[in-house]
């Protein structure tokens, strides 16, 4: 029981200045490439090329947003459980 009630209490400290990510890595991804898109449009319009112009570059952008996303999300969880382990041992000493 207390060993339950430690972990909680260093889950709750360390969700103030390291959150696990609420969504799943797909989203994560997925969210990146429509805000790659949105830039992709307002760049094109700016310059005012086709945005089909480079479909080539357009993908590689894509790509390599949805794998920057991912490793983001990954980064975040792993800085969460850093976290969590740090704020559970805290209380091990307490």
């Amino acid at each position: 029981m207390k060993d339950k009630k430690r972990r909680k209490e260093a889950q709750e400290r360390a969700e103030n200045y390291a959150p696990r990510p609420d969504t799943s890595v797909l989203m994560y991804g997925v969210v990146g490439v429509c805000l790659a898109g949105v830039a992709w449009a307002a760049f094109t319009r700016f310059y005012d090329l086709e945005f089909f112009a480079y479909p080539v570059w357009m993908a590689v952008v894509f790509l390599l947003v949805f794998a920057g996303s991912i490793a983001l999300r990954m980064l975040r969880s792993r800085r969460h459980a850093s976290a969590h382990r740090r704020e559970y041992d805290k209380g091990k000493r307490h």
